[in-house]
């Protein structure tokens, strides 16, 4: 059996190691609340684009951070709609996550394209989905589905005594009752 533990002065810590450790303490999402607009993916008929929001968010145990609002072009439309969808890419042989559309297929009844999502590779977390109509020429507010997941602590477990007073909002498991409940 193999024991290991970091990360600690003295000792190398991998990218990989500091990726789990952080996956155990956030989940992948927007930092933020729902109805707010941190990294909010928006259309307003400006041309073939969408704009993101700045705002922070974690992808699988890595910070994204983006101070400025970014525009993405969205491709060039058919006579059959498609979907497309923006993600935050995490790419740790790139040392990067950025804001990517991910096109799909046009068809006269159009699916979300495949996202690629592996352990320690790449990771796609879908943002917003563009659904773009036959023969547009621009994308509207109504063409761009909110899809934004957000950052919570993963699910926690305690007894009525200990309860975690000064984390609100923790979602758990009070073993002392048998049910779940929010501290």
């Amino acid at each position: 059996m193999t024991q290991t533990s970091y990360p600690f002065d003295s000792t190398d810590t991998t990218e990989a190691q500091y990726s789990q450790l952080f996956r155990r303490l956030n989940f992948t999402g927007i930092a933020g609340t729902i109805g707010d607009s941190n990294v909010k993916t928006t259309g307003d008929s400006s041309g073939m684009n969408v704009k993101v929001s700045t705002g922070f968010a974690m992808v699988r145990g890595h910070f994204y951070k983006n101070d400025a609002q970014v525009t993405l072009t969205i491709g060039a439309a058919s006579s059959n709609p498609r979907k497309d969808l923006v993600v935050l890419k995490l790419d740790p042989t790139a040392n990067s996550i950025t804001l990517v559309v991910k096109a799909g297929t046009a068809a006269a009844s159009p699916t979300d394209p495949a996202l690629t999502q592996t352990d320690e590779g790449v990771w796609e977390f879908p943002i917003a989905r563009v659904n773009v109509p036959a023969n547009a020429t621009t994308i509207a507010a109504g063409n761009v589905d909110d899809l934004r997941q957000f950052m919570g602590a993963p699910f926690g477990r305690w007894t009525t005594a200990l309860r975690p007073a000064h984390e609100l909002g923790l979602a758990g498991l009070n073993t002392t009752t048998g049910l779940p409940e929010f501290s």
